[in-house]
Parts: structure tokens; C-alpha cells; sequence
């Protein structure tokens, strides 16, 4: 039975606070392209890159490949750290959300709409990358030596 005071939720609720809509996007994919750092008036720091993420669909009896490709951002210390790292064929998994830019076309003065997935994390996985990094040698320091104290008992045993 359903109070009188109830009423239906505009959202939903979390540990008593009203919440909005859920807009959470998880995908996997490989950059299309090698990343593209840039800076905004505020010198806050942007990296645009985009991810192609195949699906299988039966066409003709046959399963295929049919990719999607997906606009993907972050911002800040991370994009200037994740330039780097994130170059053609990169295997990437992107949790984020969904935002839509509008547009106007310069040739044809059409309106458009370009998703964009804002990257809130990301992980990357395999290989890919066409930068090679030089394998680099860190020394390891090595602990002082600790003599075995069954190597200093010269005696026999007693029994």
C-alpha cells in the first residue's frame, strides 16, 4: 500500500540524497590516432584522442567486425602525462561520461552533434604504441652482505 505522502521521484535516492540521471560510459577499444595535447585560454591542459571498438554482427550467415568509433577527452596533469602513453593502436579502457556538442558545419551551414566521452579513468593494456621507449637500466641497490651465521661455526657439533 502506497502512502499519501508519497510521491514519484525525479531521481533517484543514494545514502538520503537525491541524485540525478546515471550518464556512465565504459568502452574498450585502440586509438584511431596518436593523441592530440592542447591548451586552453586558462592554460588548462586538453587531450583529444578517439577509439575504434568493434562489435560482432552477423551479416550474410557471417559474423564481422563492425567498428565504432568514439571521441574521447580528459583534462589537467593527466593529459599532459597520458600524451605520452596514448598513440595509434593503443589498447585503452575509457569510464566516463557522455556529453554532445552542437555545432554548425562551415561548408554546408548544417546543424551537427558530436559526441564526446569525458574520461574520468583510463587503463591501458597490450601494446601498440608506435613510440618505442627505450629500455632503460635502473641500478638496484644491493644490501649490504650479512654473513649466514652457519657458515661462521667452525666447530663440530657436540652430540
Amino acid at each position: 500500500m502506497i502512502s499519501k505522502e508519497w510521491k514519484p521521484d525525479v531521481g533517484f535516492m543514494m545514502m538520503g540524497v537525491l541524485m540525478s540521471d546515471i550518464n556512465n560510459i565504459t568502452l574498450s577499444g585502440r586509438l584511431v590516432r596518436d593523441s592530440l595535447l592542447s591548451y586552453s585560454s586558462t592554460n588548462l591542459a586538453i587531450l583529444n584522442f578517439s577509439i575504434a571498438n568493434n562489435i560482432k554482427v552477423k551479416r550474410e550467415g557471417e559474423w564481422r567486425d563492425n567498428a565504432q568509433f568514439f571521441n574521447c577527452v580528459l583534462f589537467g596533469k593527466r593529459a599532459e602525462t597520458l600524451i605520452h602513453f596514448l598513440s595509434q593502436g593503443k589498447q585503452v579502457v575509457v569510464q566516463g561520461s557522455m556529453r554532445h556538442e552542437y555545432y554548425k558545419d562551415k561548408h554546408s551551414g548544417v546543424d551537427k552533434i558530436k559526441s564526446i566521452i569525458f574520461v574520468e579513468q583510463l587503463r591501458l593494456f597490450g601494446t601498440g604504441t608506435k613510440h618505442h621507449n627505450p629500455k632503460v637500466d635502473i641500478p638496484v641497490p644491493v644490501p649490504p652482505h650479512v654473513p649466514d651465521p652457519a657458515c661462521e661455526f667452525n666447530e663440530d657439533i657436540p652430540f
